[in-house]
């Protein structure tokens, strides 16, 4: 205290600041009074008095809060329904056919000779796989009528369904080597194929070997179909045309 009161009588003898710092004297004298004040008006009486009123309860219908939000629940996710089964007719045919019926699958390893007007220019040794089947969607079915009691199948002709040839196993033997060039490489793959589809449709054995596989899996799929959609009738599979 005594420093300030030295500071500001060095202060008050200058003319330039007197006013300012009579200004700044007020201020302090006013916060130093304050808690007086503050004792003099009641203050602590005032708190206590706010402390001790009583705090009324809310009154919550907590069932009414219940049913609001099982309410907002059912309008988000909705409501829960029995599903329905659209009834359908279902048909030997609906299963049996799916597009394709590979019944085997052959490895052929061939020669193939390319020829220049008519004369052999270069083979080509190949690998490829083949398979054979039906395209099940030819497949007819003849159904019981009258005293019948047998249901037919027509199977449609066995065909090549597929041919890869492996570019990879590929091997040329050149008769002239004019023809070494880009183009026998890029046309190989073409000839190929041409070349095991005409040996395949020639091979006899191997069509009747598909056809075996084929009558006997169109067997084994129908057969219990045929048992529990027409118990007492019999299953006859024949090829057509």
């Amino acid at each position: 205290m005594d420093r300030f009161a030295k500071e500001y009588l060095k202060i008050l003898k200058t003319d330039k600041n007197r006013n300012k710092m009579i200004l700044i004297l007020v201020l302090v004298l006013l916060i130093l009074s304050m808690p007086v004040l503050f004792l003099l008006l009641g203050g602590p009486e005032k708190i206590a008095s706010l402390s001790k009123r009583e705090k009324k309860p809310i009154d919550i219908d907590g069932e009414a809060v219940v049913s609001k939000v099982n309410q907002g629940i059912t309008e988000v996710v909705g409501t829960t329904a029995e599903p329905e089964v659209e009834q359908q007719d279902t048909t030997v045919e609906d299963i049996v056919r799916i597009s394709e019926l590979q019944t085997l699958e052959y490895s052929y390893d061939a020669i193939c000779p390319v020829y220049d007007n008519g004369e052999v220019v270069y083979y080509i040794a190949y690998e490829s796989t083949v398979s054979l089947g039906i395209n099940t969607s030819d497949i007819q079915f003849i159904y019981p009528r009258g005293d019948e009691n047998v249901v037919t199948v027509i199977l449609p002709p066995v065909e090549v369904l597929g041919i890869n040839v492996d570019a990879g196993s590929m091997d040329y033997i050149f008769m002239n080597r004019d023809y070494d060039n880009y183009y026998a490489s890029t046309s190989a793959q073409l000839f190929c194929e041409e070349d095991v589809n005409g040996k395949i449709n020639q091979d006899e054995t191997l069509f009747a070997s598909a056809r075996d596989n084929t009558e006997a899996e169109i067997r084994a799929l129908t057969e219990p179909l045929i048992e529990q959609i027409y118990p007492d009738y019999d299953l006859v599979i024949i090829w057509g045309n």
